[in-house]
């Protein structure tokens, strides 16, 4: 990334996007599944619904709406209700460990959808960086075990990251022509109708516990990871290429890790430290790479 200010957007989107997995297994310990996505996703709507009436920017014409639900659909609906089933089956730093497959399922995926006289040559440094990276996430699985994980929300999350992998490539393609905030609001928009109606229809009658942590866990659902990052996310989509992007997986394992060391108390392992190295050496050569070229526009 040669601009500071990406930079310092795609460190914000890890960390923010990195401490979601804990607030998703407070806010579903608190209510349904699907209640708690539709909240959070209302929240987020508002938000930049308000952000986009300040910069004054209109919605998408009718025929956008069509592309817009779906990929609100496979990219928000599903996989968000999927990790919300799954967070009280994996713990947080298994899953963001799992979701640190992406770059590389993203740079298969971009191999495979580029014709190949458009198809991007990486640099020695790039793929060096990946197999660091790699390595970096086995280090810090080996110092995050968890007993507590079963198979079905293991291959919950492996189905999300394949959605989300997907997602970055075909985003980057045919929604980049709208403005990010505009592109946030409206797929949040969508994903709080359709989780909302659904939550109406399945939880009823099944029973909400508020109390302050699960007031804060919505809250910063709704406005700091779903509004402010997806927002973050769409922005830095049209500037660099999925994969780059799809780093800051690498990051999150970390960001996991860490506040459950900080704030729960856990020990941190040399296997962690030694992991937490190499993953951040890994982000140096991917973070290099300049904006998408032209066969990943």
């Amino acid at each position: 990334m040669r601009s500071r200010k990406h930079l310092g957007g795609f460190l914000l989107l890890s960390l923010l996007w990195g401490s979601t997995w804990a607030a998703i297994r407070v806010s579903v310990q608190h209510m349904p599944v699907l209640r708690s996505v539709a909240l959070r996703f209302l929240i987020a709507s508002v938000v930049l619904l308000v952000g986009m009436k300040l910069r004054r920017e209109s919605l998408p014409a009718l025929r956008e709406w069509p592309m817009l639900i779906g990929f609100s659909l496979l990219t928000i609906v599903i996989p968000f209700c999927m990790i919300g089933w799954s967070a009280g089956r994996v713990s947080s730093g298994l899953t963001s460990i799992l979701f640190s497959a992406s770059p590389l399922v993203v740079l298969l995926l971009e191999v495979i959808a580029c014709a190949p006289s458009h198809r991007r040559r990486l640099s020695r440094g790039v793929l060096i960086g990946l197999l660091s990276g790699v390595i970096g996430i086995i280090c810090v699985m080996h110092s995050a075990r968890s007993s507590s994980s079963e198979v079905g929300g293991v291959v919950a999350i492996v189905v999300v990251v394949l959605l989300g992998s997907w997602s970055g490539i075909t985003a980057q393609r045919h929604l980049g022509h709208l403005p990010p905030l505009t592109v946030s609001g409206c797929l949040s928009v969508s994903a709080a109708i359709l989780i909302g109606v659904a939550s109406l229809l399945l939880d009823r009658g099944k029973s909400t516990r508020w109390d302050m942590s699960a007031v804060e866990a919505i809250l910063f659902l709704g406005i700091f990871s779903s509004a402010l990052g997806f927002f973050l996310f769409y922005w830095l989509l049209r500037e660099v290429r999925p994969y780059t992007l799809a780093s800051r997986y690498f990051l999150m394992p970390v960001v996991a890790v860490s506040e459950g060391v900080i704030f729960l108390d856990e020990v941190v392992s040399p296997s962690l430290i030694l992991g937490a190295m190499l993953i951040l050496g890994a982000l140096v050569p991917v973070l290099q790479e300049g904006r998408p070229g032209v066969g990943t526009e």
